[in-house]
């Protein structure tokens, strides 16, 4: 059985940052705890944020890159934008529901609403090198 795609990229992530600037499924302020991201590296005062986003079918994966979206557009909305390197939307490319042709319009949102660079999952060591 495939290891779930969230599985999969925590563990790259492990693997490639200091487990002491990295966190998973959090919030990177007490008082935005409603505003959760996958994965947060903090060096510093500064956070890069990632999200996943997956779906074994479009319906699904559109409503994950909305998710995800959602939760970037609200943390530029606090204080602690300033704060904030980068933004980064891992996306499974490989999932079944991955249709580039019907979510090229959603995918394109990622960029431009929730300022994120879009790193797919097939070209992973590039989340390395942000």
């Amino acid at each position: 059985m495939q290891k779930r795609f969230r599985t999969q990229v925590s563990n790259f992530l492990t693997a490639g940052f200091d487990k002491k600037e990295l966190s998973f499924n959090g919030f990177i302020d007490e008082r935005y705890k409603d505003i959760k991201f996958n994965a947060v590296v903090k060096r510093s005062d500064r956070f890069t944020l990632f999200n996943y986003v997956t779906g074994t079918t479009e319906f699904y994966f559109r409503g994950s890159i909305g998710r995800s979206n959602m939760n970037f557009q609200l943390i530029n909305r606090t204080m602690l934008k300033k704060q904030i390197h980068r933004r980064v939307t891992v996306v499974n490319d490989q999932a079944s529901g991955y249709k580039i042709e019907k979510l090229k319009q959603y995918l394109d949102l990622i960029s431009d609403e929730a300022e994120s660079v879009v790193v797919n999952w097939t070209n992973r060591k590039k989340l390395l090198e942000l």
